[in-house]
């Protein structure tokens, strides 16, 4: 009698969760679509009540960007190709955190011919939540850390560079209902066609450079009559419809103080 073992293959599938790389506040990444429909993910962390602001970007003069944004349960909370049709060189996105959690950021090709070539991916937690923690702020997924935004003093310029496309670069400054305040960046080397983007201390833009020059000038500039008390942010950027890149320098003067502010 002979007994027959016939070859068998068994797998076993286990449930995974598949995440892409860490981004952070600040930081500008690189990928690359080096095939016609790859995606490449990243993961970030937020908690209900922040306000983030991420850009993607083509280096390549092919790739058409798109982001898909996915909330901790794993539900589309944007998609930039409904936005802009998959033919931008440069796409965005501002979020209102309402649930708070591990998000995934999913970039590709928009364009309806899948394209290729290499991007850059960058994000700027505007406003901290307090559930988000201590500055610099600890990041629960990854037990990482983030920088605070720094301060651009008055009457003192900074200097800053947007070396890779979509990079964006933030600074705050404190303001009292009444002031008024003038900010001024400009160009330092040739390509950089500057932009800055201002939040009020609610996270409101107050004002975008981009919606009264086009992105074409070499320098820009806002003055501001400050409606509420407390904390501003600038967002500074390059502004051209194809991103450029370059180093900039960038200026508050505050022209006049509210009678209700206390020098310390």
């Amino acid at each position: 009698m002979k007994t027959i073992f016939a070859n068998c293959l068994f797998i076993v599938i286990t449930a995974t969760t598949v995440l892409g790389a860490e981004i952070r506040s600040g930081e500008t990444v690189q990928g690359n679509i080096a095939l016609p429909g790859a995606q490449q993910p990243w993961t970030f962390y937020a908690a209900a009540g922040d306000v983030l602001r991420l850009q993607m970007a083509k280096e390549t003069e092919n790739l058409r960007p798109r982001m898909r944004i996915y909330d901790p349960s794993r539900k589309v909370v944007y998609d930039t190709n409904e936005h802009d049709g998959g033919n931008s060189a440069l796409v965005s996105v501002e979020l209102s955190i309402t649930d708070g959690g591990s998000f995934t950021v999913l970039c590709m090709d928009g364009f309806y011919t899948p394209l290729t070539g290499k991007f850059n991916l960058s994000m700027m937690r505007i406003r901290s939540s307090p559930n988000f923690g201590s500055t610099p702020a600890r990041i629960p997924a990854a037990g990482s850390f983030e920088e605070p935004i720094p301060s651009v003093a008055d009457g003192v310029a900074v200097s800053g560079n947007i070396d890779k496309t979509g990079k964006q670069q933030s600074w705050r400054f404190d303001a009292a209902a009444g002031d008024v305040v003038r900010l001024q960046m400009a160009k330092e080397t040739e390509n950089l066609r500057p932009r800055m983007r201002i939040y009020s201390p609610s996270c409101q833009v107050v004002y975008d450079t981009n919606e009264h020059d086009g992105g074409n000038s070499a320098l820009v500039s806002a003055e501001l009559t400050i409606k509420d008390s407390g904390s501003y942010t600038v967002l500074c950027m390059d502004g051209f419809y194809t991103p450029l890149t370059g180093k900039f320098n960038l200026s508050m003067t505050r022209i006049s103080s509210s009678a209700s502010r206390v020098w310390r």
